[in-house]
């Protein structure tokens, strides 16, 4: 069966080309056909398609790169969106996802069983970058990362087979699958994930802080981070918004009084929060809601993040300054901190090669066009602040237009990475890396 198919110039295309960029500020870049299957026996067609008139190929799941990486000038863009499919299976406590599902929409069909997923922080993103990418999400410091619960993918490959890829068959494939990212050699049409058992209680607690503050706030987050319970993943937030600094601490516990325990550190802070909420029940439908908030549709965004070492403080009070001469108040800088997870990134069994202490992002986020070169400077300045404490980046957010993918893993998983899509014959036929 042949995908629906519209070629740059037919009516509809436009639409379909921003419609493939969540962003609200699109790409100007086209492709020269838009295909859009909704089976795997479509985008087995698809990259037949592609092949036979010699185009090289991009993949869009949900579209929620910060670059727009899956608009490329030329070639075929395959948009597995379509592809939602969703299966549980009680007995095995697995589930296998089309690349389109959302981690809302798999969050929310596994709530009910009492079963859960390492789904990432915003609820709107598909699954196939997020796992693609390693998938550092809720709960990283007992979950882990979200690729390591990918026991296998079917996909299909640059020369038209669909194949399975688990430990026992095509177990090289599986490997770049779990973190290869943009540099996967295949297009995903299904995940088969293992699930994990729901935390029996949710709680946040958020305290606001005023700018003046920052250094006594940022010094005693160095302070208790090695006192945080893995279950506890602790975010601090820098925006120009009315210069306030927000602290937010998630535990996933299994009841109440265990969560309030475990975020007790929090309580210690030396200087008098301005907004103080304590342990507020929560759930992992309700987070996603919040970041939704965070992140709405339609504002023009750009980003960059890395992985950090402690102490955080200096890093981050460098980066409150360039953050106080954001040209739009929207902008900010978040650091989360996410005990274990170099750990866990360490005993990972995949591409997945590079994590830190600290995950510290850089967000640029504005309204008017005319802010597009004054906002893509502050997020350069913004990046050179945390530069001094990188310790490489994470592919599923890094800006693959200011520096190469290779920054994203560590030596020998990037050449290995290399060598499979090289056997899997992607290049010349996959587009590579947005950028490189």
């Amino acid at each position: 069966p042949a995908p629906r198919a519209v070629a740059r110039g037919e009516p509809g295309f436009e639409a379909l080309r921003r419609a493939a960029v969540w962003n609200g500020r699109v790409p100007d870049r086209a492709p020269d056909l838009v295909l859009l299957p909704r089976t795997e026996a479509e985008v087995v067609a698809a990259v037949r398609m592609a092949r036979g008139r010699g185009l090289p190929i991009a993949v869009r799941g949900g579209g929620h790169s910060w670059r727009g990486a899956p608009l490329r000038d030329g070639g075929a863009l395959i948009d597995v969106s379509g592809l939602r499919g969703l299966r549980i299976d009680l007995r095995s406590r697995t589930a296998r996802a089309g690349p389109g599902v959302t981690g809302g929409e798999l969050v929310a069909r596994l709530a009910p069983y009492g079963l859960a997923f390492p789904a990432g922080h915003c609820g709107e993103v598909a699954l196939s970058g997020y796992l693609l990418a390693g998938g550092f999400g809720w709960n990283a410091g007992v979950w882990g990362p979200a690729c390591d619960r990918v026991r296998a993918v079917e996909a299909v490959m640059p020369d038209g087979r669909a194949v399975r890829a688990d430990r026992e068959r095509e177990p090289d494939l599986l490997w770049a699958a779990r973190g290869g990212g943009p540099l996967f050699p295949g297009v995903v049409t299904a995940f088969e994930l293992d699930l994990v058992p729901a935390p029996g209680h949710v709680a946040r607690t958020t305290h606001a802080y005023d700018g003046a503050d920052a250094a006594a706030v940022l010094e005693h987050l160095d302070a208790i981070a090695p006192r945080l319970a893995p279950e506890v993943e602790v975010t601090v937030a820098i925006g120009a918004r009315a210069g306030r600094i927000g602290v937010t601490g998630t535990a996933f516990a299994a009841e109440p009084e265990a969560a309030r325990r475990a975020l007790a550190p929090l309580e210690e802070g030396p200087a008098a929060a301005r907004e103080r909420r304590v342990a507020e029940p929560s759930s992992l439908p309700g987070l996603h809601a919040e970041m939704a908030a965070v992140f709405p549709p339609g504002l023009r965004y750009a980003a960059d993040v890395a992985w950090a070492e402690p102490p955080l403080a200096p890093t981050l009070l460098d980066a409150a300054g360039v953050v106080a001469r954001a040209p739009s108040d929207r902008s900010f800088v978040m650091a989360t901190l996410a005990p274990a997870t170099p750990d866990r990134v360490g005993r990972t069994w995949g591409a997945l090669s590079l994590a830190g202490a600290a995950f510290v992002a850089c967000y640029a986020v504005w309204e008017e066009p005319a802010r597009d070169a004054a906002s893509e400077a502050w997020l350069r300045d913004a990046v050179a602040a945390v530069r001094p404490a990188a310790r490489g980046r994470y592919v599923g957010e890094a800006d693959l237009l200011a520096a190469p993918a290779s920054d994203c893993y560590a030596p020998d998983a990037w050449e290995r990475l290399a060598a499979v899509r090289e056997g899997a014959g992607a290049p010349g036929v996959l587009h590579p890396p947005l950028g490189r």
